[in-house]
């Protein structure tokens, strides 16, 4: 398996709960080299998969509140995506590509992709709010990514 895609995790709180024997052994997928998970779920799997995580991609969280409604779903906020980078960091993990939805537009997160994530080569990044013009993103990519 090169790549994994999980759609739905459930609740999930914290990945030391779940016993040993029913976690990822380390070489559970030797080739997987390429991910698409929430982030819940990138907090379970990732101290399994260590360095080997080249493109990933995070998906929309779905948040249930228990009625008959279909799930909510909630946007990524750029603290998210820093404690996610910050957690790739501790990793070991040196991303190639990396496409999030994002609810608001902020500079601060190119930033943060520089001191974190800097070899990123593919970056793809949807946001619900918020404006740039193509001239000031390109400046500010070029500036901090390059």
């Amino acid at each position: 398996v090169e790549h994994l895609e999980l759609v739905d995790v459930g609740k999930v709180d914290n990945v030391s709960q779940y016993p040993v024997k029913m976690r990822l052994a380390r070489n559970a997928f030797p080739r997987l080299n390429s991910l698409a998970v929430p982030p819940a779920a990138l907090s379970m799997i990732l101290p399994e998969l260590g360095r080997s995580l080249e493109h990933l991609t995070l998906t929309d969280i779905a948040v249930r509140d228990g009625s008959q409604s279909p799930p909510l779903i909630k946007f990524l906020t750029v603290d998210d995506i820093g404690s996610l980078l910050k957690m790739l960091q501790v990793a070991g993990v040196k991303l190639r590509s990396l496409k999030f939805n994002l609810r608001m537009f902020e500079r601060e997160l190119f930033y943060m992709l520089a001191a974190k994530q800097s070899q990123i080569a593919e970056l793809c990044i949807a946001y619900q709010y918020g404006e740039t013009s193509d001239v000031s993103l390109t400046t500010e990519l070029s500036t901090q990514l390059y």
